[in-house]
Formats: C-alpha cells, sequence, structure tokens
C-alpha cells in the first residue's frame, strides 16, 4: 500500500525523491513479504473438493504461481536497503565526478526499481480478493456487503490518485513551453496542487464541479481520454454500489412485513391492549434471537445437492464433537471411525430454536435424543423436585431413545435463542446394527445392556434430562466399564445374537 501510494507521487513530482523512502516503512514492507515467501510454503490450497497439504505438492503449486513475483519484490526491497545503508555511511565531504556518476547512476537505476515494485500491486489485488472470498465463507450477509462497499470506495480513490499525479505531471511537463491548468490554482504548493489535482480527477466520475479546465492539447487530450475511462468505471462503479445498498436494504424486507401483517392483524381482530402487548414482546424476542441463531445445514439447499462422500466428510466434522459428549462415545471414537460417518449423516440433523419454542411434551412418544449446542432450555416435569431444571449446552436430552423405545416425561422448552442436533433413534440403531460384531458395536451392546438394568432399577428417577449426580456417574462409570478391550476378537457373523441379525429396533440384549 505504501509503494502504491508513493510512487506515483514520486514520479510525478508532487514528493522529492530524498523524502520517498523511510527506513521503517522500507524495512517493515521488506519483513512482511519475506515472512509471506516463507508462509506460502506452508499454506495448504484447494484441489477440486479437497485440500491440498502435501508440503512437496505446495511448494510445487507455489513456485510455478505467485514465487516469481514474490521473489522479484523481496530482491528490490533489499536493493533499497542496501542504497540506504549506503547513503547513512556517506560522508557529508564532497565526491569526486566518478563518485557523481556512478551515484546518478544508482539513483536513476533505483527509479526504475521503484517503479517495479508497482509488481506488487497485483499481488495485493490477490490478497484482497482471498479476503473478499473468506469473508463471504466466514461473515454475516451484512459485513459481506459492507467489505464490498468499502473495497469499491477503495478501488475508486486510489484510481483517483493515480490519475491526480498523472494530471499534475501532464501540467508540470506541459507547462514549461505553454499555458497550464497549473496557473489557476492559487496557492503555489504541492499540496495544494494535489487537493486541486485529486478533486478534478473526482469530478470526472461524478456529476460534481470543479474551476479547473485543460489549457492546452496535452491536457485536453488526457481529459478526454480520463472522461471516457470514467464512463466506463462510474457506470459499473454505480451499478455494484446500488447492488450492494439494495442487498443491505433487503436483509430486513422478511422482518418488516411479519411486522406489518402482525399489526394489520392486531387492527382487524381488535386485540385486548394487554394481550397485544404479550404477543408482540414475544415476537420481538423469537424475531430478534432468530436473527442471532446462523443457519442449518438443511436450510441450505446446494449442501444436499454436493457428492455423499463430501456430505458424509462434513457432518461427521461438525456432528463428532457433540456425540461425543455422551461418555460411551468418547471412549469408543476411535473405534468408531468406520461407522461415525453414516451415524452423523444418517441419523442426525441441525435444528435452530427460537424463544418458548416447544420442543417436546409430556406422554408423547419420544423417537429422538438431542444434544443442545448453544443457548439454553428448561425442562419441567412434576417428577423433578423443584418442578424444573435448566438443560445446559453440552447436554443430551432423551439418551433412552438411543437403546429403545421411550415416552417423553415432561416438557421441554426453548429459554432464548437456541440451537441443537438431534438423534433419530431407529436409524442410529440401522447404522449401528450393520457394524455390531466389531469392537465398536460390542461396546455399544454391553452398555445397552447395562443402561437396561439402570432403567429398570431407577425406572422412576428417570428421566428425559440426567437430573441428578448419582444418576450421571452411573451412566460414566457404565461407559468405561463398557469401552472396548483392544485384545479381543471380533465374534463372526454366525457368533452374533439372532436379534441382532434380524435388525430390530431394540438394542437391549439378554442380561
Amino acid at each position: 500500500v505504501y509503494d502504491m501510494m508513493v510512487v506515483p507521487l514520486l514520479y510525478s513530482g508532487l514528493v522529492p525523491a530524498s523524502i520517498s523512502s523511510i527506513p521503517v516503512v522500507e524495512w517493515s514492507t521488506f519483513l512482511f513479504w519475506v515472512v509471506d515467501l516463507v508462509s506460502n510454503f506452508m499454506t495448504g490450497y484447494h484441489q477440486e473438493l479437497d485440500v491440498q497439504f502435501n508440503p512437496r505438492k505446495i511448494a510445487k503449486h507455489y513456485l510455478k504461481g505467485w514465487f516469481a513475483p514474490d521473489v522479484t519484490i523481496i530482491l528490490i526491497d533489499l536493493l533499497f536497503l542496501v542504497q540506504h545503508q549506503g547513503d547513512n555511511e556517506e560522508d557529508d565531504e564532497a565526491v569526486s565526478s566518478s563518485s557523481i556518476i556512478g551515484v546518478s547512476r544508482m539513483v536513476r537505476l533505483l527509479r526504475i526499481a521503484r517503479a517495479l515494485r508497482l509488481v506488487r500491486v497485483a499481488r495485493l489485488i490477490q490478497l484482497s480478493t482471498d479476503w473478499l472470498q473468506y469473508m463471504t465463507i466466514v461473515n454475516t450477509d451484512f459485513s459481506i456487503v459492507v467489505a464490498r462497499v468499502v473495497r469499491l470506495v477503495w478501488f475508486i480513490l486510489v484510481l483517483n490518485h493515480y490519475l491526480a499525479c498523472i494530471w499534475y505531471a501532464i501540467g508540470r511537463w506541459s507547462g514549461e513551453a505553454q499555458a497550464s491548468w497549473l496557473e489557476e490554482v492559487i496557492k503555489d504548493d504541492k499540496l495544494s496542487y494535489y487537493c486541486a489535482a485529486f478533486h478534478w480527477s473526482l469530478t470526472q466520475f461524478t456529476p460534481a464541479t470543479q474551476n479547473l479546465a485543460p489549457r492546452n492539447e496535452w491536457e485536453r487530450i488526457y481529459a478526454c481520454i480520463v472522461v471516457l475511462m470514467a464512463l466506463l468505471t462510474f457506470s459499473t462503479f454505480v451499478g455494484k454500489m446500488t447492488s450492494a445498498m439494495t442487498q443491505l436494504l433487503s436483509l430486513n424486507t422478511k422482518r418488516d412485513n411479519e411486522q406489518m401483517l402482525l399489526r394489520r392483524f392486531f387492527s382487524e381482530n381488535k386485540l385486548t391492549d394487554m394481550l397485544r402487548v404479550q404477543i408482540w414482546q414475544c415476537w420481538k424476542h423469537q424475531s430478534y434471537g432468530h436473527r442471532r441463531l446462523g443457519i442449518a445445514r438443511e436450510e441450505v439447499p446446494y449442501l444436499a445437492e454436493m457428492p455423499k462422500r463430501l456430505q458424509m466428510r462434513m457432518d461427521m466434522e461438525l456432528r463428532t464433537p457433540h456425540l461425543c459428549f455422551l461418555k460411551i462415545f468418547e471412549v469408543t471414537e476411535r473405534e468408531s471411525k468406520g461407522v461415525l460417518p453414516f451415524i452423523c449423516h444418517f441419523a442426525m440433523r441441525e435444528h435452530a430454536g427460537i424463544h418458548l419454542q416447544e420442543i417436546f411434551m409430556p406422554r408423547s412418544n419420544a423417537y429422538e435424543a438431542f444434544c443442545l449446542t448453544s443457548g439454553e432450555m428448561r425442562y419441567e416435569s412434576k417428577y423433578v423436585s423443584g418442578g424444573a431444571v435448566t438443560v445446559v449446552p453440552q447436554s443430551w436430552v432423551c439418551e433412552p431413545v438411543f437403546w429403545g423405545d421411550w415416552v417423553h416425561r415432561g416438557w421441554l422448552t426453548a429459554e432464548g435463542s437456541c440451537f441443537w442436533i438431534s438423534l433419530n433413534g431407529e436409524a442410529f440403531r440401522a447404522q449401528v446394527t450393520a457394524c455390531i460384531g466389531s469392537p465398536f458395536g460390542i461396546a455399544l451392546k454391553k452398555y445397552a445392556r447395562g443402561f437396561e438394568r439402570l432403567a429398570r432399577d431407577r425406572e422412576n428417577e428417570l428421566f428425559d434430562v440426567v437430573i441428578s449426580e448419582e444418576d450421571q456417574w452411573k451412566r460414566t462409570n457404565l461407559a468405561m466399564q463398557s469401552a472396548p478391550d483392544q485384545q479381543q476378537v471380533a465374534p463372526t457373523w454366525n457368533t452374533m445374537p439372532k436379534f441382532f441379525r434380524r435388525g430390530t429396533s431394540t438394542l437391549f440384549g439378554p442380561a
């Protein structure tokens, strides 16, 4: 950025060569590009659907790409640093004529080298493009639109900076023999000339006014070229800026429409003031909470169109950490690598909840278990001491669904905005049945039998959520006892229990 701004000022004569280089900035830019050169040999790159991390392939890819421009930048920076070091060691005494000739040649060489440093502008453009792509992936819609607007404005400012420097250079060169626009500037100093030139260049892109006009044929030719270029550039700029601002305004369109319909409903149905206030406050909580939630996988249609293998890899990366919040899956994670992608893809789903949303109610059949990932939920049951408990992130609800049939014993309601992952019990058991002879399957079978005994012994104390520390300790201890034995040989298909081969809806085997 420093060279991008200083080089045109230097060559137009707006900045003297003696102050065009700042040692601290020169060293900073040199170190930046050296670190960038080294880091690019350790930075992976995208190859079709995969990210390539092989060091040899990374080096080969970088050598074919930006390696040559980066080395050029570093060598030019090194040349300037050597020149500055020579200037610092130079005595104040007069030098010989041969030294003067050598210095003048060095100055010309350095001026050419400084012009070559603009090669990094292309590199910066690439970096800005990568940054915008990163913003598109990880940031919100609002941040992406703002980033695009900032990028457009920055492009216009840099373009006008270059046009202003060229405008001044033409006026300075042509003014030696004939009239020039410089004569119309009241204050005779470089800052006034630059401000006037920059103002002139901006007015070529906008319908603004200014009092400067070409005074000779060279200035008029340049002015015509700038106007033609501005005609194309400004129309593109206005189109993109209008699109970005329209996108910003449309972000709240859905919420504004809901607000209008809600007011109309109040008016037409003549609801009482108290009920209106309660409904309005509930809507505000749910509306703003939903905007803070993010987006679930099922809400992005393209993700369902990706290749199945890529979908399963993504689901495994997103959902495995939450599955491992249950101790039995934490102690069997290494043995479950083969089946986890299928469980995460076919049995698990993400959900977003809003304030006061009811997840389930008492006496209803339970088909899914839930893992809260963010926010809080409230579990209410007449059988629980105190009437209610708070469900916090990293907690699993309805664990019995993993191992058999279950009926809900209370209400589960979202407290504010929250996000959770559900696991379908039937789909889970179907995937586990396919690998029941593996160490992972044997461990789950052992844990399921122990959980059945625990459920029978504590039938009146077993709820949708873990209420007591004793219950949590018993489940953890049972999971540790069910951990796979690395020396155990997996049974063959013929030695498996018959009910597993039938694919029934339970993992509870005979005690």
